[in-house]
């Protein structure tokens, strides 16, 4: 069972759901020349690395981004990464 805290309301999801809800975050960082970089979700600060091949558009360091949490045999992961346009 996984907690969330959305609104000041605590809700109770299962793992499986959890990992399937689009998130938002800030990529802390990215390095365009070797294809990672690491995006820390605004809900709960958690960080999850990026890999050029789960981006849906260009991102730098600083952009707001939406991503799905996906996971592998080295853990969880952030796919279908793609900027927010303010």
């Amino acid at each position: 069972m996984v907690y969330l805290k959305v609104q000041n309301k605590i809700l109770a999801a299962s793992f499986f759901e959890y990992i399937q809800m689009k998130k938002k975050g800030i990529v802390q960082f990215y390095i365009k020349k070797r294809g990672f970089g690491y995006i820390r979700a605004l809900n709960n600060r958690e960080e999850f690395y990026i890999q050029q091949k789960h981006l849906l558009s260009e991102i730098e360091k600083g952009d707001l981004v939406e991503f799905e949490v996906k996971e592998n045999k080295q853990g969880l992961y952030a796919a279908a990464v793609q900027k927010i346009k303010l």
